[in-house]
């Protein structure tokens, strides 16, 4: 695809003509986009009023994180409004702003400014999950460094172009972009599925907790992998797509939506479950401490369980202090489901697996 060399008088031209052949859609998807997008930024705003009176219960790693993701997503915000202010008004009457990709091109860098802070969320997560793992963490360090890095070139290579004046290197960043944005939010989504999946106990109770988190975790990064993959089709089917600006101005705000939405139901589960912070059950001389993980925010409380031992198949039972990552999304009523468990360790071929 080779580049189209028009002056600015045959820019508008060719604008008018492809505009007025769908003005509806053409005027109307970055007018909805304006409109979604700061209906996205209201709901950000109340999440954040709900989150910043319980933002001291969270790590400092989290507070930055959130912070950094709804400062972005204000910048967004603000920014849309003053490109399409200068599209609709201060250029009323031409066509060529609507065309041009002289600040759509922009919202690559835009993006990852709230994308970024997001999959270092739930990278972390999926890292503590897994046990720490450091092949992962690398990987996934990795594959949040190549869709910081996608949305940094998207930008660079739109300068100074239109719909009418494509490269097809520009063309194939800006749709590998997504595309990269896309495996990683499957690749964490899974591998805190299949961590979570591990941490089954032998309690329906605590399974039930499970399988709640595990809805969780995929509604949280659903919507936002389905708008990269929307993006991704339409520039694969036609690059020159007018519906492209609604896609890419509200794509930011559903990574914050999601990871507001996460936060803030931790801290929900923890006041439903009248969690504190600080558990007992007092006295027991079977009393043992737990560190549960609530994703967010560290707890640690004094369950009393039972003795017990069994011996089948090299299989038993002991009180030990666990690490309870079942709980890892963070929600108080897991102290209850846990009240009378083991901690069970299986040992087969000379291998010890902890459930």
């Amino acid at each position: 695809m080779m580049p189209i060399d028009v002056d600015p008088q045959q820019l508008e031209m060719m604008s008018k003509e492809a505009i007025d052949s769908m003005r509806g859609v053409a005027i109307g998807a970055p007018f909805l986009g304006m409109t979604f997008d700061a209906l996205l930024m209201g709901v950000i705003i109340c999440q954040m009023v709900h989150w910043i009176p319980l933002a001291k219960q969270d790590v400092a790693h989290v507070r930055v994180i959130v912070g950094v993701a709804a400062t972005a997503a204000l910048v967004g915000t603000a920014f849309t409004w003053a490109a399409y202010m200068q599209a609709f008004v201060f250029s009323f009457g031409q066509y060529a702003p609507f065309t041009s990709l002289e600040y759509l091109g922009w919202y690559g860098t835009l993006d990852i400014l709230i994308v970024l802070p997001v999959q270092t969320f739930f990278a972390e997560r999926s890292w503590r999950i897994n046990g720490q793992s450091t092949v992962l963490l690398c990987f996934n360090a990795i594959l949040i460094a190549a869709t910081g890095a996608m949305g940094i070139a998207t930008t660079v290579v739109t300068r100074g172009e239109d719909v009418f004046n494509r490269t097809q290197t520009s063309c194939n960043i800006a749709t590998a972009w997504p595309g990269v944005c896309i495996f990683t939010h499957v690749w964490l989504t899974a591998t805190i599925l299949f961590g979570l999946f591990r941490s089954r106990s032998l309690s329906q109770r605590a399974n039930r907790l499970l399988t709640r988190v595990l809805m969780v975790s995929i509604e949280s990064q659903l919507p936002s992998t389905i708008v990269a993959l929307m993006i991704m089709t339409v520039l694969l089917v036609d690059y020159k797509s007018p519906i492209i600006p609604f896609i890419a101005i509200t794509h930011p705000k559903i990574f914050c939506v999601g990871l507001l939405a996460m936060v803030n139901l931790r801290h929900t589960w923890r006041i439903q479950g009248k969690t504190t912070g600080n558990y007992s059950v007092e006295p027991s001389d079977r009393t043992r401490t737990i560190h549960v993980s609530l994703g967010s925010t560290v707890d640690e409380i004094g369950l009393t369980t039972p003795k017990a031992d069994m011996n089948e198949d090299d299989c038993q039972l002991s009180r030990q202090q666990s690490d309870c990552s079942v709980a890892e999304a963070g929600m108080g009523v897991a102290m209850h489901a846990l009240r009378s468990e083991y901690v069970v360790k299986v040992k087969r071929n000379g291998q010890s697996f902890q459930y």
